[in-house]
């Protein structure tokens, strides 16, 4: 495997999908990974609601298209896999008000999410991955990359959406 690669999983009624990175023998896997139950994490980050997945369809060999709702609030997914390049855009209908964004965790040991500006990047060698959202705020809590949307939402129904990339460039500069 080259590249990043998509892989998806069923919990009950719900999808999660896990992103992962090789070049040949080399393979970081997962890169990040959706959370299954925020509840775990605190009141905070388990307030956070997510797209809560319950169809999933691949569109081409390089893009997936997702659906699915909670409440009377409706999700859509859609995820562009490209050798270097994972794009997400997300969107909710919203009919009641809720904390929306989307929660991510890593297990790899040897891969640490770190703050960088608005975004988030993680070492692994010489490979720099970088998580860039379009529009919503990145955090970091222990190895959980948080991305919340803070787009006021003052009007019901509305469309909510966000977006965002995870890229791993060339060998990085290793500095202090």
């Amino acid at each position: 495997m080259t590249g990043f690669s998509l892989a998806w999983h069923q919990h009950g009624d719900r999808y999660f999908y896990s992103v992962a990175w090789g070049l040949g023998d080399v393979r970081v896997d997962p890169v990040l990974r959706t959370v299954e139950d925020s509840q775990a994490f605190g009141d905070e980050i388990g307030s956070l609601v997510g797209p809560p997945l319950q169809q999933v369809h691949r569109s081409s060999d390089r893009v997936w298209l997702a659906v699915g709702m909670a409440g009377k609030n409706h999700w859509s997914l859609s995820i562009e896999v490209s050798v270097d390049t994972v794009i997400f855009d997300v969107a909710c209908r919203l009919r009641e008000p809720t904390p929306l964004g989307s929660l991510f965790e890593t297990d790899w040991p040897n891969l640490a999410w770190k703050p960088d500006g608005p975004n988030a990047s993680a070492r692994y060698g010489d490979r720099l991955f970088r998580l860039q959202p379009d529009s919503a705020v990145c955090r970091i809590d222990k190895q959980h990359l948080v991305l919340a949307v803070s787009e006021p939402v003052s009007v019901l129904p509305t469309t909510v959406r966000w977006k965002y990339s995870l890229g791993c460039g060339d060998p990085a500069p290793q500095g202090p």
